[in-house]
């Protein structure tokens, strides 16, 4: 079988490489407590409510409930509150915080009791307003370098509202999501697909989650008119954008767009067989998130975290719930009633939050694949007379480690393929091209 790496910046990223394993037993912590409090107590008076990871780094940010955003290059070992006076509220879904798939330096989150915000290049963050008590979760252009437009389902009602100035000002739509709580929003969807090109599905969710289908309707004149464009029960709350294709949760699995939502195919095979068309439990799906390309990705369900590694043709449970925060209020992380998850592909954990609790932030223990990142760089850079393209030689300190790969690709910090090397021996890889 070809063996491909893939460098990010110079490092050496070989989680796409591997293959599914049964699930093992998986153990959580908390990494939150002794941040905020000192050491763990357990019953935290103020919760980390939502949790979001960078694909290519593994940086990750948690929002704590009316305190702030914080940010953590290490897993949570250690945390520094960004966008300071800017958030002032909290999450209250699983879908609050979004991550551009491709370029995962810019995230939005989406608050109820205050403001949100949100960052092109994760150091400069800017508020997002809100009306009413806020916004339950929301969707961005994430398909321009300079994005404006954003749709967002108003907190406590059935009101979508769309904004052309990344949150700054607000207008309420025609559409409504049948639902009045955010208890109740288990099966609803919103998305925008470009500047004016929307996608929505008015599912209504219920308290025994048992919730008709209402398909998804498409609109391209910025909401203003609407057209019923397939019959998917969808189950994700925002088409998530990855390498110029949407990505929604079905009750049949993983459903595809193309061309903006128009048509929708279905991709893979259902990752949880407790979560298909017919079955009453209609929790919504998280995800999915991608790891290194599009064929790694892992889908919450109600019943965990799924991966695949072949785009969805196949998956494996990775782990389970995280432990109950406080069993006597009934505070489970239950991934489809309101407990975000997040997945680090670079050291393959888990993290499981709990929005509108007093919960911590959890993170699991390793799941079997994490990503082996070698320090490497380039140690020539020739050019060829006769060809007229470079040659460019990159070796790392310890040769057999690449020596495995017949090819590598390398990525800048964008998440951009900027070059690929092929194999030339003994560790050494080599590309060729007219940079």
């Amino acid at each position: 079988m070809r063996k491909r790496a893939c460098v990010i910046g110079c490092l050496l990223s070989l989680s796409a490489l591997l293959v599914s394993t049964p699930a093992q037993t998986v153990s959580w912590t908390d990494i939150s407590s002794n941040f905020l409090y000192g050491p763990p107590v357990g019953d935290s008076t103020v919760g980390v409510g939502g949790v979001c990871t960078n694909r290519l780094t593994g940086e990750m940010y948690m929002s704590v409930n009316l305190n702030g955003l914080f940010y953590s290059f290490n897993q949570g070992t250690t945390y520094t509150q960004v966008a300071k006076g800017i958030v002032g509220g909290q999450c209250a879904s699983e879908w609050s915080m979004q991550v551009d798939q491709n370029h995962p330096q810019r995230v939005a989150v989406f608050s109820v009791y205050g403001n949100g915000a949100c960052t092109m290049d994760g150091a400069t963050w800017t508020k997002i307003n809100y009306t009413g008590d806020g916004w339950t979760f929301g969707s961005v252009d994430w398909t321009v370098d300079n994005p404006k437009v954003m749709l967002a389902l108003q907190f406590g009602t059935n009101n979508v509202y769309k904004s052309t100035d990344l949150g700054a000002h607000w207008t309420k739509l025609s559409i409504t999501i049948q639902n009045t709580s955010f208890l109740n929003t288990d099966a609803c969807m919103i998305g925008v697909m470009d500047s004016t090109t929307f996608v929505y599905s008015a599912n209504a969710g219920s308290q025994n989650h048992t919730a008709p289908n209402t398909g998804i309707s498409r609109s391209t004149d910025g909401g203003a008119t609407w057209t019923h464009v397939s019959d998917a029960h969808v189950l994700s709350h925002v088409p998530v954008y990855f390498k110029g294709t949407y990505y929604i949760g079905t009750a049949n699995g993983i459903f595809v767009s193309k061309d903006k939502g128009a048509t929708w195919q279905a991709q893979g095979t259902p990752p949880d067989a407790n979560n298909v068309e017919g079955d009453i439990i209609d929790y919504e799906h998280q995800g999915p998130f991608f790891g290194a390309d599009e064929n790694t990705m892992v889908l919450v369900t109600e019943n965990g975290p799924f991966r695949s590694f072949n785009a969805g043709t196949s998956w494996t449970k990775i782990a389970g719930w995280a432990p109950n925060c406080n069993n006597t209020k009934g505070w489970y992380y239950d991934p489809g009633y309101s407990a975000p998850y997040a997945w680090d592909p670079i050291k393959d954990v888990v993290y499981a939050a709990r929005a509108m609790c007093m919960c911590p932030l959890m993170k699991s223990s390793s799941l079997g694949h994490p990503t082996a990142v070698i320090a490497g760089k380039k140690t020539a850079n020739t050019l060829n007379p006769v060809s007229g393209k470079n040659t460019i030689v990159f070796t790392t300190g310890s040769r057999a480690s690449l020596a495995k790969f017949n090819s590598m690709d390398m990525y800048n910090v964008f998440g951009r393929k900027v070059q690929s090397f092929e194999q030339a021996g003994h560790g050494v890889l080599i590309a060729h091209s007219r940079q």
